[in-house]
């Protein structure tokens, strides 16, 4: 069975939601430049009518991948999920979707913020009917090679900005109390498609797996995006999203958010949320590295599992500055042997 193949893995990770258990750190290896990756485009597919052999050959390329990686001894999990680009994330409350080569996008529906008065999203939207099929399929054929995973899914103002587009941003402005109108649609909206994958999603060792591929305890959910957070002051953010984000989180016991270094004026306030256990920084061109934005906010992020994305320039400098937390690194590697050498950097100042 896969828990008994990665066992050691899915310890380590256990501990890092265990608060008797001190500092620990999970290396995953997410590229090897030198085994390159073998591309399944999106828009060579006919949804929902190709949803099947598409998802058959998403897995096939998957676990080809996998298996040219099997010496490896990082802590990676081999998951899958139904993944479709980031259009999902919107896409089910109705509207016209683009594919792209490795990504979709949801094109804005709202000519104006109290426009989602007059959405009413529907159950049976293909995009949820895809996503049923794809889990059911996945879970019937692929859960002896895959640890079925959540896809993810947006924090509230995310999607907002998705159905109504970046004239969000104006109405912050000029139409307050219908973008508190849409926050408030965007929560339950998003609660019923956070729900629809709890119930689709296995039971693993008493957890589930995340989108960003960890073990997290039972009743938590992973991840959500607050990407537009990024694109307003922190004063803009608390009156409009955080109180909706924490009302949209509030039935789960943990949850893991994705944040964006650009954005990282907000941390403090995220951080401020008990429920969000786990902060996934991801490095923006042009802006302070994920190791340096952790190191600028380290006093906020005390007590947090902190995800940062790291390379062989600032590994070794990651290991010392986290030695007193609690933490998980996305590592780029070029060769297969400088992977395994980051893992043993990481095991060897980290003991299991």
């Amino acid at each position: 069975m896969l828990t008994e193949r990665y066992a050691a893995a899915l310890t380590r990770m256990k501990k890092l939601f265990d608060q008797e258990a001190g500092p620990g750190c999970c290396l995953m290896v997410r590229q090897i430049a030198e085994l390159g990756a073998e591309s399944v485009p999106l828009n060579r597919w006919r949804f929902p009518e190709d949803n099947l052999a598409y998802l058959k050959a998403k897995a096939e390329a998957l676990k080809r991948a996998w298996q040219a990686r099997s010496m490896l001894d990082d802590d990676s999990l081999p998951t899958l999920s139904p993944y479709y680009g980031i259009a999902e994330h919107s896409a089910f409350v109705g509207g016209p979707v683009a594919f792209e080569t490795d990504t979709s996008y949801h094109q804005p529906i709202l000519d104006a913020a109290d426009g989602c008065r007059q959405l009413a999203p529907d159950p049976d939207n293909s995009w949820l009917n895809m996503f049923r099929e794809g889990y059911a399929y996945y879970r019937e054929q692929w859960s002896d090679d895959f640890f079925i995973k959540q896809r993810g899914a947006y924090g509230p103002m995310d999607l907002a900005n998705m159905i109504r587009g970046n004239d969000l941003f104006y109405d912050f402005y000029d139409e307050p109390q219908a973008v508190h109108g849409l926050m408030d649609f965007c929560v339950a909206a998003n609660r019923a498609y956070l729900d629809l994958q709890t119930g689709l999603t296995p039971d693993y060792s008493g957890g589930i797996i995340c989108g960003f591929d960890i073990w997290m305890p039972e009743g938590s959910y992973g991840h959500l995006s607050e990407d537009a957070s990024c694109l307003c002051s922190p004063e803009q953010y608390r009156q409009f999203g955080l109180e909706r984000l924490r009302a949209q989180i509030e039935p789960y016991q943990a949850v893991l958010l994705h944040l964006h270094s650009l954005g990282r004026k907000n941390i403090p306030d995220f951080a401020g949320l008990d429920k969000v256990r786990v902060i996934q920084l991801s490095s923006d061109p042009n802006q302070p590295t994920s190791l340096q934005v952790y190191r600028e906010y380290q006093a906020e992020l005390h007590g947090k599992i902190v995800m940062l994305e790291v390379d062989q320039t600032d590994l070794a400098e990651a290991v010392e500055v986290l030695q007193d937390s609690r933490s998980v690194l996305f590592y780029q590697a070029k060769t297969l042997d400088e992977a395994q050498q980051a893992v043993n950097l990481v095991r060897s100042r980290f003991c299991d």
